[in-house]
């Protein structure tokens, strides 16, 4: 799926459960991490992508913090 069409889904989500979704991949990029480094990783894009999906989510919260600030 394209990062355009992720984040149009990530707009739609409320913010609780988006703070739940960047716990759970923050959660997860650090176990993925721990992984990597006892080399039983099998697939080490898995964290660009996860790190990535951080990226939008925290992009998106940042969005409506700046609109709300606005109004």
């Amino acid at each position: 799926m394209k990062s355009t069409q992720l984040l149009q889904q990530l707009r739609q989500i409320n913010v609780r459960e988006l703070e739940q979704q960047l716990r759970e991949n923050r959660e997860r990029l650090l176990k993925l991490r721990e992984s990597e480094a006892t080399r039983k990783l099998d697939n080490a894009l898995v964290i660009r992508e996860t790190r990535r999906s951080i990226a939008r989510i925290m992009t998106v919260l940042r969005e409506r913090q700046i609109k709300a600030e606005e109004e």
